[in-house]
């Protein structure tokens, strides 16, 4: 080890320097290995033109499905609302039938004519 010493220190020689650099080499080798090629890091104009048409169709189609949906979500909100107010038009309705039907019942006919003086004729 002291012949190693001297030979460093005759020569002025840093081996620590010596093994950064290497192993900065070396990270430069396996980053560069791991990183996507230069070419693919430069894009043309068109493949660029068709990425952005390709971003705005899905864009554009995104909100045209949004929209259909509310809009039928719209409609079917209205068409329960109505559906609503018919039910009660029919219960109305079938109120209505049961009063006549009881304003109609022979009993309360025959009660009524005889109070006018009316006769049954059979």
């Amino acid at each position: 080890m002291a012949k190693f010493d001297q030979y460093l220190a005759i020569n002025d020689y840093n081996y620590n320097d010596h093994m950064r650099k290497n192993s900065n080499e070396q990270l430069i080798k396996i980053m560069d290995s791991q990183l996507p090629k230069r070419k693919l890091l430069k894009i043309s104009k068109i493949e660029k033109i068709v990425y952005l048409i390709i971003t705005m169709v899905a864009v554009i189609f995104a909100f045209a499905i949004i929209y259909s949906i509310t809009t039928v979500q719209t409609i079917n909100n209205k068409n329960a609302i109505i559906k609503a107010e018919n039910d009660k038009m029919k219960e109305s309705v079938d109120e209505l039938q049961q009063k006549v039907n009881e304003l109609l019942r022979a009993d309360r006919v025959k009660k009524i004519a005889k109070k006018k003086g009316l006769s049954d004729n059979k």
